[in-house]
């Protein structure tokens, strides 16, 4: 009873999905799968934060500080959900501290830019 009624709730849905399907004209053009602005945004942002982590890694060691003091996590947050383009941009973000800025400003816009 409780198959038959999860069946009966997912009919509907397997149905139109197969209509969909169907109506695709698959012999005079391949499928295709088209990835939406926001989501090659949000894959970039994820490869620019890992690369953010590495430097944030790399430069406490360097520096034989911890990582945090570098940027915290929360800061880390800010920087890839704004993307600042420019020392200035970061800057006026106000995300980082001047001291922050001065130290790792630069190595930071230059991830950021590529």
């Amino acid at each position: 009873l409780v198959v038959t009624g999860v069946l009966t709730c997912a009919l509907p849905i397997l149905e139109k999905w197969a209509q969909h399907f169907l109506s695709l004209n698959l012999e005079k053009e391949p499928y295709k799968i088209d990835i939406q602005d926001s989501e090659t945004e949000k894959v970039n942002n994820g490869n620019i934060k890992e690369k953010l982590i590495e430097f944030r890694k790399l430069r406490s060691i360097e520096k034989n500080i911890p990582a945090y003091y570098v940027f915290n996590n929360t800061e880390l947050d800010k920087i890839v959900e704004i993307m600042p383009k420019s020392i200035e941009e970061l800057r006026d973000a106000k995300i980082l501290t001047d001291v922050k800025i001065n130290s790792h400003g630069k190595e930071i816009i230059d991830i950021i830019n590529g």
